[in-house]
């Protein structure tokens, strides 16, 4: 082989080895949906103009056509919604729901909006939401709020943190379990912003504590009763939350109280409507059709002191039951867990009907 052809063919390797280099590095640098092929063809598949409910409409079928609950793995190919490493799990209390959160995430619209949690713990379902609005091209538009304090978790054993301890926070100067939350979130989404404090104080949760924005998903886990929820969203957020967005109630089918308020007043009126059931588990999530006030849940007092509750609370029972049919449908969940999952909200709603001041706060 001749001196000239040499040169030639290794002009060409290395004009050939930069030019991979330089693609590898772009591909790093660019924001780009790391979603399966089927997803991924429904999500692109969408088109302008639609309502972060309408999108989800489109993708819910699709995610859930494998008729699993949990399936993030096949449509999610950053790093492990699940694990934190081969031998430790994320701390959960559910894994049911980081599938639909991986979703409304994914189905976030608006360019300014923002995600807000109430009660993000060690940030399992933050992580899960802030995988789906990344996807979706939406970084660092996650706001979690919680006091991220040590209440001694059992939930951290057998875990990457089963040795933590509340000296560990101490130590740092700051809350327990804020390092636990970085480290687990931050893997996804490095701008994802915690807010650290009580709720209820309006310093802490106020719109303009995430920028006075309008909120497209906005999730609770920390209020577990009515009065819980008044108290922890009396600062704005119901009335920041846009028409077409989302509401997920992260702690809802245990709770009697937290079921009969938004049944006989949100869904009643018309203001919500279900598109989410996890099933065996306590999240629900709901799409909002009107404008949201504060003042609408505050009338569920009344509402259980009037002659007519008994009835109003017989038809919220009746809704439930529809729209649990409806996202066993949807989710393609199985006979079993829809019906565990009815036994379980029933007893609640039942034991509500059964006696009102039961469920009144």
């Amino acid at each position: 082989m001749g001196i000239e052809r040499k040169c030639l063919l290794c002009c060409l390797f290395i004009f050939i080895s930069i030019t991979l280099l330089r693609r590898f590095l772009i591909l790093q640098l660019e924001p780009h949906p790391q979603i399966s092929s089927k997803v991924a063809a429904a999500y692109h598949k969408l088109q302008g103009g639609l309502t972060t409910t309408e999108r989800l409409h489109r993708l819910l079928p699709v995610a859930y056509s494998d008729g699993s609950q949990t399936s993030i793995p096949d449509i999610w190919n950053g790093p492990s919604l699940y694990r934190f490493s081969p031998n430790s799990m994320i701390p959960t209390m559910t894994n049911v729901s980081c599938k639909f959160l991986f979703l409304a995430g994914l189905s976030m619209v608006g360019d300014e909006d923002v995600a807000i949690e109430f009660g993000s713990w060690v940030g399992h379902s933050s992580s899960c939401l802030a995988a789906g609005l990344l996807s979706g091209g939406a970084k660092g538009r996650l706001h979690c709020y919680d006091m991220f304090k040590w209440t001694g978790e059992s939930d951290l054993k057998g875990t990457h943190w089963s040795e933590w301890s509340a000296e560990d926070g101490r130590r740092m100067g700051i809350p327990t379990l804020l390092p636990i939350f970085v480290s687990i979130v931050h893997r996804v989404d490095p701008f994802v912003t915690p807010h650290i404090g009580n709720m209820a104080e309006k310093v802490i949760s106020s719109p303009e504590s995430w920028g006075d924005k309008n909120v497209g998903i906005f999730a609770i886990d920390s209020a577990k009763q009515w009065n819980q929820l008044i108290e922890q969203t009396q600062h704005g957020i119901w009335s920041k939350i846009a028409v077409g967005g989302l509401v997920l109630m992260m702690d809802f089918a245990k709770h009697a109280s937290q079921i009969c308020s938004f049944y006989t007043v949100f869904i009643r009126e018309g203001y919500l409507r279900n598109e989410y059931v996890a099933f065996t588990a306590s999240p629900w999530a709901f799409s909002v059709n009107k404008p949201l006030a504060l003042a609408q849940l505050r009338t569920y007092e009344a509402i259980l002191k009037s002659p007519e509750r008994y009835y109003i609370l017989s038809e919220a029972r009746r809704q439930v039951l529809i729209d649990i049919k409806t996202a066993s449908s949807v989710q393609r969940a199985s006979s079993a867990l829809t019906l565990e999952t009815t036994t379980l909200v029933l007893r609640h709603v039942d034991a509500c009907i059964k006696n009102v001041q039961s469920c009144a706060s």
